[in-house]
């Protein structure tokens, strides 16, 4: 049992590590949610105002420099 709280703590915090450094991915993914009344106004809210707080921060967006980067390398155009 202690194994699996310990595996879900660090993929939580992992998740979270990449959601900082990962530009507006989570906010894009949030507004593909279906429609299922309070629960996702709730979740949208949350997530509004989780942005707002990693803007504050002013942290790069490592995610996408990383993608352009490898891009750029594989002469992949988007």
């Amino acid at each position: 049992m202690r194994t699996q709280f310990t595996f879900i703590l660090t993929l939580c915090f992992a998740l979270v590590l990449v959601w900082l450094t990962s530009g507006q991915r989570l906010l894009d993914w949030v507004f593909l949610m279906p429609d299922v009344g309070q629960v996702d106004d709730f979740v949208i809210a949350w997530v509004l105002a989780a942005e707002d707080w990693k803007q504050s921060l002013e942290l790069e967006d490592n995610f996408g420099q990383t993608r352009e980067w490898l891009h750029g390398i594989l002469g992949i155009n988007e």
